[in-house]
């Protein structure tokens, strides 16, 4: 269903300005609109530097996906910077000390 909204030529793909245009008629937030672009880039996943369209499949795994609880959580920044203070104080204020011996343990770069 959410396809068949954004596609308003009913091509079998959304391009870039049907997306933009759906984002805004759709109400995505003003402070979001400058996501638009990198939401359409990781849609448009098909192949290196995807095809410039949208297809169907690639929207597809939206109808089954439950996104992780912290998704709708506000951030509290606060928290943030004195958890990043505290790691590179633990690491001689180095981040990438902190990021290899803290936070990618295994070197997975995850």
């Amino acid at each position: 269903a959410l396809f068949q909204a954004l596609d308003d030529d009913r091509s079998g793909t959304i391009t870039y300005s049907e997306f933009r245009d759906a984002c805004g008629r759709f109400g995505l937030p003003a402070e979001l609109h400058e996501t638009i672009n990198t939401l359409f880039l990781l849609l448009d996943y098909d192949g290196a530097n995807g095809k410039g369209a949208i297809s169907s499949e690639e929207m597809s795994f939206l109808d089954v996906w439950k996104p992780p609880a912290y998704f709708w959580e506000t951030p509290d920044f606060d928290a943030k910077d004195r958890f990043r203070e505290a790691l590179l104080a633990r690491h001689n204020r180095n981040p990438l000390m902190a990021w290899r011996w803290a936070l990618d343990r295994d070197a997975s770069m995850r």
